[in-house]
This record gives structure tokens, C-alpha cells and sequence, in this order.
């Protein structure tokens, strides 16, 4: 055989081969195993969902009545504006499930205590705050009854080891253990919170946070259930309100976010400034957190931060931000 014959044998070779062999051509670097599901609601009463920074798919229109909370209950996803909302077939049509909720804090600068509900997963449980007290749904968020807890109470709140708390002012505040025992309430210390009647509730890990919705008694926080209290430092008691206290999902940090007055963390004992990239005039209303996961398993942790100017993302931990969405955005599930 000539070495032209032998390298065209090669080749020959070579070529039946690779014509055989299959290729991924998927770049799996690329592919999400795992997406995350954004739940925003508007200022303007719209409500949107979303797994990517681009693409947001409309569930309610506007109507010009904020959305004040968004749940997940199970596969149910439930929506607090004038009425609590809940819809058990991913968001295609929504019914009224309770007509009694608590009334906006000022309805014309949309004003509104945040965290008037909660699901309690180990019970299958949502929790909801009404005009006729605490109210427990048993199915998912369909339908409510009273809870018994015997006050009318401004928010709810749940720790990690399942207890769950009410608030109606600064001395009123009833536990419920694991979320099944009896509501009791918390019996004062020796350092209690200052007197206002403006108060909700924040569940980090197991420490509790109350904040005055005001902001002139700042936020304050009790690792005993809620019978000590200690003053969060580095909050601004100038009656501008504090929209919101919350520990995002999969987040260690506690951020607090104000009118007009910026985005903050929780370093140690005191908040410190945490809104790079969001204008200081905005309303900063709710962060939560998200998880990317990829094929890889690489994964990517985005905060998404609301505001009344538009929807913000950080991939820093919330030491800056970027606009990815226009828009008067009121809370984030």
C-alpha cells in the first residue's frame, strides 16, 4: 500500500466513525435544571410571574388596588389586595377566599403592613390577619375559620422551629408552639418594646423582629419569643415608614427598606446602607431571594428587590443592584 493509499484509508476511516458518533451540542453550562419562580405584584394591582430576568407572563391586571402579599400554599398560590385571592391551577383564574381582610394603612399613598399571612408548611396551614381576627385555612387557602386566638391582630409571623406569633400592639403579642399548640400570650419581660400600636411581625431563623411601621420606634428583635426586646441600631426614628423587614429565602441577611429613604442590611446589631443602584427617592417594598440551579449543577443566587420605580436584581449579595424591569412594584414572593 502507497502512503497516498494509506492516508486515504486513514481518512476513510475517520470519517465512518465520526459519522456514527453523536454529539451534544448543548452547551451544559447554559441549561437550567432547576428554575425559580418569581411571584411580583404591583402598586397598580397587576400581578406578574416570571423564571427569568426577561420574560414576565401576567396573572391579574391592573386595577389600580396594590397587591400587599403574595403566598405559595402547596401548589396554591394566594394574593392579598382588598380581598385575599387564591388559585389552585397555577395562577389561570383566581377566586375571593376571604372578603375580610384588614384595611389598607393609608389606601391613597398605598400604604400597608406587610406579613398579614403566612403558610405553615408543617401543618398545612394558611394564616391570615382580618377585620375579625386571625384566620387559619385547613385546605390550602380555599376557605378560612376564626383561629381563636382572641385579638384582632396587625401581622403574623412564623420562626424556623415552627412557632408561630401574632402581634396586635407593642404589649399584645400570642405564640402559637410548632404552630400546634394553644395561643397564649407572651408575657412581657423585662425589656418590652416601646408603646405603638403600628407593629408587624418578622420571622428570622428564630429570633423575632418587630418594627414599627412609622418609623419613629425603629425595629427591634427578641431571641426569647417575644418577651425581651432589643433595639435594632442605625435605624433613623424620622417618621419616614419602614415598608418592610424580611429575611429572603435562602439568605442569611435581614434587609429593611424604607420610603424614600433607601434599601438597608442588617450588620450585627445595626442596618446599614445596602441599596447601590436603586434611586435614593424610591419606595423600597420587599426583597426576596432565588436560586438558579444548572445542569452542571453550578448554581446562582439572585436577590430581586421592589421598588416603585422598577424591579432590581443582585448577584452580590444586595451590595448593588441593577434595574431589569420598569415598573411601581409593591412585594415579591
Amino acid at each position: 500500500m502507497t502512503p497516498k493509499q494509506y492516508v486515504v484509508l486513514i481518512c476513510s476511516v475517520m470519517l465512518i466513525l465520526t459519522s456514527c458518533e453523536k454529539y451534544n451540542q448543548i452547551n451544559n453550562a447554559g441549561v437550567v435544571q432547576t428554575p425559580y419562580v418569581l411571584y411580583s405584584g404591583g402598586l397598580d394591582g397587576s400581578l406578574h410571574v416570571a423564571n427569568d430576568t426577561s420574560y414576565f407572563k401576567k396573572l391579574f391586571p391592573i386595577d389600580d388596588i396594590a397587591v400587599r402579599q403574595i403566598i405559595t400554599a402547596d401548589t396554591n398560590i394566594l394574593y392579598l389586595k382588598g380581598n385575599c385571592y387564591f388559585s389552585q391551577d397555577e395562577g389561570r383564574a383566581f377566586n375571593i377566599c376571604n372578603a375580610n381582610a384588614l384595611p389598607y394603612y393609608d389606601f391613597f399613598y398605598k400604604y400597608y403592613l406587610p406579613h398579614q399571612m403566612i403558610y405553615h408548611a408543617p401543618t398545612r396551614k394558611v394564616f391570615l390577619c382580618t377585620t375579625f381576627g386571625l384566620a387559619e385555612s385547613a385546605d390550602l387557602g380555599k376557605t378560612f375559620s376564626n383561629a381563636g386566638v382572641g385579638i384582632i391582630p396587625t401581622s403574623v409571623a412564623q420562626l424556623t422551629n415552627g412557632d408561630i406569633f401574632v402581634i396586635q400592639d407593642d404589649a399584645t403579642i400570642y405564640r402559637s408552639a410548632a404552630g400546634t399548640g394553644p395561643w397564649t400570650q407572651v408575657p412581657p419581660g423585662s425589656a418590652t418594646l416601646a408603646a405603638g400600636t403600628d407593629y408587624y411581625l418578622t420571622g428570622f431563623g428564630n429570633t423575632l423582629v418587630a418594627t414599627d411601621f412609622e418609623g419613629v420606634n425603629g425595629s427591634y428583635y427578641s431571641t426569647n419569643g417575644g418577651a425581651d426586646w432589643t433595639k435594632y441600631g442605625a435605624v433613623s426614628g424620622n417618621g419616614r415608614p419602614i415598608l418592610f423587614v424580611n429575611n429572603p429565602k435562602g439568605s442569611s441577611d435581614l434587609f429593611l427598606g424604607r420610603d424614600s429613604m433607601g434599601l438597608f442590611k442588617l450588620d450585627g446589631t445595626g442596618f446599614v446602607p445596602s441599596g447601590k443602584g436603586i434611586p435614593w427617592y424610591a419606595k423600597v417594598q420587599y426583597v426576596e431571594g432565588k436560586k438558579l440551579i444548572f445542569r452542571t449543577g453550578v448554581e446562582r443566587y439572585y436577590l430581586f428587590c421592589a421598588t416603585d420605580v422598577g424591579l432590581y436584581v443582585s448577584e452580590s449579595g444586595g451590595e448593588d443592584w441593577r434595574l431589569i424591569r420598569p415598573g411601581r412594584y409593591s412585594t415579591l414572593h
